[in-house]
């Protein structure tokens, strides 16, 4: 009975350990939480003029033909970043505030890293106002 916990561990193990580049074949755990949390796209949102972040009340996405979504708010970082979670491929980020001019940026590529997770395509938008 030992011996069966011992291989059950050392396979728990092994699958835990994931893969080390995407050359390698992944195997997902669906009861298994995310080790970490990654987003695909970062933008880090500031005045043009005054360089003070503004990513308070802003809003926006990250679409594709094939995929979208909504950018959030960083975790403790409310004022200056907004992050998407999406897979790798090619995308249009869009930033709008209130008083500022919306704000583009097309052909945002999120390349696949490890196991074919998203490697974060990191950007700046700086907010022209609108009056």
């Amino acid at each position: 009975m030992l011996l069966h916990c011992s291989r059950s561990l050392v396979v728990l193990a092994v699958l835990a350990a994931g893969c080390s580049d995407s050359t390698q074949p992944c195997i997902a755990l669906p009861a298994t939480p995310p080790i970490a949390f990654q987003p695909a796209v970062v933008v880090g949102i500031s005045d043009s003029i005054t360089g003070k972040p503004v990513a308070d009340s802003a809003s926006g996405t990250v679409r594709s033909i094939v995929a979208s979504d909504s950018l959030h708010h960083g975790y403790g970082q409310m004022d200056s970043i907004v992050y998407g979670m999406v897979s790798p491929g090619t995308y249009t980020v869009m930033v709008q505030r209130p008083g500022y001019i919306p704000w583009y940026r097309y052909n945002v590529v999120v390349a696949a890293g490890n196991c074919g997770m998203a490697v974060p395509a990191n950007l700046t938008a700086r907010l022209k106002p609108s009056v």
